[in-house]
């Protein structure tokens, strides 16, 4: 595709100058707001994508994949893991590895990861200048109508968005950099135009 060969071309001549800017792509947004979508297509840019670990088992019928999906471990070997930021839901514990964050970013330069808001903040926190914030927004009744198109049940369903009222998973993180609307006018262009400017 020409506009991604050009887009590589830009990172790569932006990555030999000396005012070359690392990158943290932070996605944070509601369920069914396109974020796996999202991450997909800057990954097929060759923007890498950081791993999250978690507690859980993977989920077969989704064909989840250690280390592509997230890093699968025990309580023990999590409990021992240094985290940017850690979550829990449904009993199970979510954590950003620190590791996985600073090798990606020494790697490629400009790297993805997907969040939640306290994640985005804590990744804010411990990288203020590399990090970049976009927001996918969603409504309410969109959520629950993609979620069940996604064969989630619908007792799954009120529960996720219980919890995103409850924590804010539809309002935007105080620092935003980028509001991406899938379902609006945005355009994915226009993420790669806004990392290269920022590159």
């Amino acid at each position: 595709m020409i506009f991604d060969q050009n887009f590589q071309h830009t990172l790569a001549v932006n990555k030999g100058a000396k005012c070359k800017m690392n990158q943290i792509i932070v996605i944070v947004g509601p369920s069914g707001s396109g974020k796996t979508h999202l991450s997909k297509e800057l990954a097929s840019h060759g923007i890498p994508k950081c791993i999250t670990a978690t507690t859980r088992s993977p989920r077969e019928s989704e064909g989840e994949v250690d280390g592509r999906d997230y890093y699968f471990l025990s309580k023990s070997a999590f409990e021992a893991t240094d985290f940017i930021e850690t979550t829990t839901y449904h009993g199970n514990y979510y954590g950003l590895p620190v590791k996985e964050v600073t090798k990606k970013l020494e790697e490629a330069g400009v790297i993805h990861v997907v969040v939640e808001k306290n994640g985005a903040k804590a990744l804010k926190k411990a990288f203020p200048n590399e990090t970049k914030i976009i927001f996918l927004p969603i409504t309410e009744e969109r959520m629950r109508t993609r979620m069940l198109q996604r064969g989630d049940s619908p007792l799954q369903v009120e529960q996720r968005i219980i919890h995103a009222k409850e924590t804010g998973e539809f309002e935007p993180p105080e620092q935003v950099d980028f509001i991406y609307d899938v379902f609006g006018s945005s355009q994915l262009s226009d993420i790669l135009e806004f990392i290269t400017q920022n590159n």
